[in-house]
């Protein structure tokens, strides 16, 4: 009598799963592989297409993540948002979602933090930035786009939690008195009083300089 197991041929499956696990690096990083692609899945087939994922990935303490940002200027004062988490400012803006387009992940993230549905002027920086925090190394990709302004400060309501779920709040700083300010990402303090024309690509080093070139 034929049983299961040799139907199913178990030794066989299992050389097949070591020779697929070894493409990956062994079988700890091929079922991490299956595992997280099984979360994929679920979300989107099981919670339904809406369901979106960061693009924000960690491998023991290394991180990296894909990231959109909004330069918002009106009467020589530039947005910033702020939680109740830290104690430092940052720009408006957020994770880009799985197959979403970064034009789209800015609209959307600028609404979800202002209340307003700023339209886009262009795509002025790119900033690779590399940073260490809390024992963990990361390592970002940023997409930093003007909005066009509205001609006021006003209407702005912040309904967004940051870090921890923490509140967010909405800060218009001078683009001249922004020196005495902790804020990410530094350059902003640097490079918004004379926006280039074209794309600038911005890095921030492990040792926090920032070098830059400008892309036609």
């Amino acid at each position: 009598m034929i049983t299961i197991y040799e139907k199913l041929n178990i030794s066989a499956i299992k050389a097949k799963i070591m020779a697929v696990s070894a493409l990956f690096g062994g079988l700890e990083n091929f079922t991490k592989f299956v595992a997280n692609y099984f979360v994929i899945w679920y979300n989107y087939f099981v919670k339904g297409a809406a369901y979106l994922q960061e693009l924000r990935f960690k491998e023991e303490s290394e991180i990296f993540y894909y990231r959109t940002g909004a330069i918002i200027i009106e009467d020589n004062h530039v947005l910033i948002i702020k939680s109740d988490a830290v104690d430092y400012l940052y720009s408006v803006g957020g994770a880009v979602n799985h197959g979403e387009a970064a034009e789209d992940a800015i609209r959307r993230e600028v609404y979800e933090e202002t209340g307003v549905n700023y339209e886009i002027e262009r795509l002025v920086f790119v900033y690779e930035n590399i940073f260490q925090e809390n024992g963990l190394n990361f390592h970002g990709i940023e997409f930093f786009f003007l909005m066009k302004p509205r001609g006021t400060r006003e209407g702005l309501v912040c309904k967004s939690h940051g870090m921890d779920s923490a509140k967010e709040h909405l800060h218009w700083l001078p683009l001249n008195g922004m020196d005495d300010v902790q804020l990410y990402p530094k350059f902003f303090k640097t490079r918004l009083h004379s926006l280039p024309l074209g794309i600038e690509m911005l890095k921030r080093t492990i040792n926090d300089e920032i070098c830059g070139s400008l892309v036609v």
